[in-house]
This record gives C-alpha cells, structure tokens and sequence, in this order.
C-alpha cells in the first residue's frame, strides 16, 4: 500500500537527509514514535521523498564551496594588491564573518550579493 505522504513525513525527510539531528530528536520534533521513523525509513515512498531533499542541499552546498573559494581569491587579492589597509582589514573581516555565519545556518546560504559586497570592498582599494 503507498504511503500518503504528509507535512510530519516532509519534515522528517529533511532532517534525515540534514544529517544534523540524532533518530530520536526527529522524532520529538515531528511528534512520533522512534518505532514508526524506523517504519518511514524502510518505505521506498519515505526513501524517495529524503533524496529529493538531499539533493538542493547538496547543490546548495556546491555553490557555497565556489562563493567561498571566490571570496578567498578575492581576499587575496585585496591582501597582496591592496594599498588601503582599513579596506583590507574590512575585506577579511566580512569575508570570515559572513562565512562563518552562514555555515552555522541552514536557513541562510551564502549568495552572490555577499560576493558583490565583498567585490564593491575589492574596487575600494
């Protein structure tokens, strides 16, 4: 029989495919029992619903690891290039602040505006 698929179901998916959360903290946040997550896991409709949402947090990821990489030449290149020693304190300061930050929050990928403040910082020097 297939699995009618509800928002309890949507939100332990997530958290499974986060990885973050231990079995029984999904459990308490989604309000059910350890036996039936374990019931939900064995179901292909259940298995199918937590890799599509593994999937944008996986391409997610990617372009967080290549905005990281670009702010780390961008860096350097203030750094090495730079004349304006407040700018390049300002550039490495926003670009670890804000990485850093946004690695701690799920809610809140890094995107191409953080890349264009550290840019605009860039054209100061």
């Amino acid at each position: 029989m297939a699995m009618r698929i509800t928002d309890k179901h949507r939100m332990a998916a997530k958290m499974v495919a986060q990885g973050i959360l231990k079995q029984n903290e999904i459990c308490k946040a989604v309000n059910v029992s350890r036996q039936t997550l374990i019931g939900w896991k064995q179901k292909a409709e259940f298995k199918k619903l937590v890799e599509s949402c593994a999937l944008p947090m996986e391409d997610q990821e990617q372009k967080e690891k290549e905005l990281l990489n670009q702010a780390y030449i961008t860096l350097h290149k203030i750094m090495k290039n730079g004349t304006n020693e407040s700018a390049k304190v300002s550039a490495a300061k926003y670009v670890v602040d804000t990485f850093r930050k946004k690695s701690l929050s799920l809610d809140q990928p890094a995107t191409g505006t953080d890349m264009a403040t550290i840019l605009r910082l860039v054209d100061e020097t």
